[in-house]
């Protein structure tokens, strides 16, 4: 028998350049329309009307992340489904210079890394229906932030809890 103990809650953000000043708020939808396998979204007007013709540049994790599994899971419904077009790495720090450097890009990576480089990129807002939230220690933590947050938790061996140190 395991026992199951939160030890935190992770979210994942979505990023663009702060040169980027016209996407501050994108739905599931949208997200999914951009992302999902067999996407020929290719310029920002093709997501939304009002936003200009410009190219997107897409970054994100690489498919042996578990931030790739989870984003889209959430996002497609399905771990591992992505359109395969993008810069995909391992290293958030790639990640985060791509993005900052590209006035065009779209990306996403985990709240922490976004908070270690706030002043480098911008967050985007999500909404899943029940309006536009942006990513805080606050709204990662109580849920509110959906559905790009989630708890985290570690399984402990109920036999081991006998042992002082556990």
């Amino acid at each position: 028998d395991y026992i199951q103990l939160k030890v935190g809650t992770d979210g994942l953000s979505v990023i663009v350049s702060p040169r980027n000043d016209f996407v501050s708020c994108l739905s599931v939808g949208e997200l999914k329309q951009i992302w999902e396998p067999g996407s020929t979204i290719g310029s920002w007007k093709e997501v939304r009307a009002e936003f200009p013709d410009r190219p997107i540049s897409l970054y994100g994790a690489d498919t042996d992340s578990g931030t790739f599994d989870y984003f889209t899971e959430e996002i497609m419904g399905e771990a591992q489904a992505s359109r395969p077009d993008y810069t995909a790495s391992a290293d958030d720090n790639v990640l985060v210079r791509g993005i900052a450097g590209d006035r065009n890009s779209l990306g996403y990576f985990g709240y922490g890394y976004y908070a270690e480089n706030a002043d480098k990129l911008k967050l985007v807002a999500i909404d899943n229906g029940e309006g536009c939230i942006i990513p805080s220690d606050e709204t990662i933590e109580n849920g509110e932030y959906a559905p790009l947050s989630r708890p985290l938790f570690i399984y402990i061996n109920s036999e081991s809890l006998e042992r002082a140190e556990v």
